[in-house]
């Protein structure tokens, strides 16, 4: 099967044409909607009616957020691509915010512990080069300065072999107090599904 993460940068996949394609295709909205269902289950999150705030990294076209949203949650989304970006900041929406993002270099405008909880549906396949991946932790780590105590992320994403779970691991996990991998659907290829679960 074709995956373009392991021949072309997001940024240039992503054009105005593949986001309406994005946009309207029903599997694509089905899919990521269950995925961030499911992300949300594993963070067991006490007491529900809580309002929490999420940064979604890798936003895209804002799927995460309805999920997030669903729950009366506060999300901030964060995108490399600007016509994510664009899309996504037509939906006014009380608790929801975006801000272009490159996680090589970025700043979270938020002074102490303000963060509960991190969150990334299908956007980390598309990280393998080594030099990214250090100044992508350095960014992680500034992340974690203004995550509240006991903050944790959930990542979901298609690896492509165990050097990329290392990578990610590397990036979120080598600071953390607890990571756990959870797949889903293990004697299932087509339909398994890998979360890596991290605890500040």
């Amino acid at each position: 099967m074709f995956a373009p993460e392991n021949i072309i940068h997001p940024e240039l996949f992503y054009q105005e044409r593949k986001i309406k394609e994005l946009i309207n295709s029903n599997r694509s909205i089905n899919t990521q909607s269950s995925l961030s269902l499911r992300a949300l289950d594993l963070l067991c999150i006490p007491d529900q009616r809580k309002a929490r705030l999420f940064i979604d990294i890798g936003c895209g076209t804002g799927l995460t957020q309805n999920a997030l949203m669903l729950k009366k949650n506060f999300s901030l989304g964060v995108d490399i691509i600007n016509e994510m970006i664009k899309i996504i900041s037509k939906k006014k929406r009380k608790g929801l915010d975006f801000i272009l993002l490159d996680l090589e270099s970025f700043s979270l405008p938020f002074r102490g512990n303000k963060i509960d909880f991190f969150i990334s549906i299908s956007v980390f396949q598309w990280v393998k080069i080594s030099n990214i991946i250090k100044k992508s932790r350095k960014t992680i780590l500034e992340f974690w300065s203004k995550t509240r105590k006991n903050g944790k992320s959930i990542i979901q994403f298609y690896p492509y072999g165990h050097e990329q779970l290392k990578n990610i691991y590397e990036i979120f996990g080598k600071d953390s107090t607890e990571n756990f991998l959870i797949i889903d659907n293990l004697n299932k290829k087509k339909k398994m599904k890998l979360f890596i679960l991290i605890k500040n």
